[in-house]
């Protein structure tokens, strides 16, 4: 599996998981947590809600999302 790095601290440490909570995909993103519930309920970036509770954003689709938002 792939790995994630996550600005903290001025150092990167891992995030070694498929799915990630709206802070982390927030971070991954470089976006704020309002802007990347935003894009979620807009329909831009797919995500889960296990249980009904909080989202969560699958990787493999955060990357999708970037490499479709690519300028000319």
């Amino acid at each position: 599996m792939s790995q994630t790095y996550q600005k903290s601290n001025d150092a990167f440490t891992v995030i070694d998981q498929k799915y990630l909570n709206t802070e982390q995909a927030a971070k991954y993103l470089c976006v704020t947590e309002y802007t990347m519930r935003k894009y979620a309920n807009a329909g831009l970036i797919p995500y889960y809600r296990p249980g009904g509770k909080g989202m969560l954003f699958d990787r493999a689709d955060l990357d999708n999302f970037v490499l479709k938002s690519k300028g000319k």
